[in-house]
């Protein structure tokens, strides 16, 4: 059982493409729940880190013609089942590597939104993570994270798969500000829960400061 657990960590071989189907279909309410909050672009580019199987960059590109996307994972398996799932879109309106979000390989100030849906529970070094997506987006750029484990007292999850941490609100809110976002959203619903930051010109970090 741990052994498949794991595999919602870093999906790999028979059990990690049986892990990244149901992903698709699974997380799909969440998806749809946190955007339907937000307003972020329709058009433009933007990344989503722990893609996962693509499941949402696929929904995504369907969505709005007019927007691109890029995916990273960690896990080549992930990878393989993203371009699969996006085979119409690849090359021309999405592209898909691997890497972490503790060292994101994409220029300064590229994206106009950055998305991560259940998969900050994996990040190593949460503030360094934050600072990276800051990095990475247009000022004003959103950062949308979504999740469905918001509790850290509730261990169902994180006891039985290695390495996973769950953060509370108030602690994605701190780490968001302290890496030079504003929090424009903050909801939550049973057990999911929606944070969204914005990141602020040089003048507005300089207030802050």
């Amino acid at each position: 059982m741990k052994k498949f657990m794991n595999n919602f960590r870093k999906p790999q071989g028979f059990l990690g493409k049986l892990v990244l189907c149901g992903m698709n279909i699974g997380h799909q309410s969440l998806w749809e729940w946190c955007l339907s909050r937000v307003d972020f672009p329709k058009s433009g580019r933007m990344l989503d880190i722990g893609c996962g199987g693509g499941g949402m960059i696929a929904y995504l590109l369907h969505a709005h013609p007019d927007l691109s996307a890029d995916g990273l994972d960690h896990s080549e398996e992930s990878l393989r089942r993203s371009c699969k799932v996006n085979a119409k879109f690849l090359g021309a309106r999405c592209n898909f590597q691997q890497g972490t979000a503790e060292k994101l390989p994409y220029e300064d100030n590229l994206f106009d939104f950055v998305t991560a849906m259940e998969s900050i529970y994996f990040w190593d070094d949460l503030r360094t993570c934050f600072c990276e997506v800051n990095r990475v987006l247009k000022t004003s750029g959103l950062f949308i994270i979504g999740v469905e484990a918001a509790d850290p007292l509730d261990t169902t999850w994180s006891s039985r798969i290695d390495g996973m941490r769950i953060y509370s609100p108030d602690e994605l809110q701190t780490l968001l500000q302290s890496a030079g976002f504003s929090v424009v959203l903050r909801e939550g619903e049973k057990e999911k829960a929606c944070i969204v930051g914005r990141k602020m010109g040089t003048q507005e970090n300089l207030l802050k400061v």
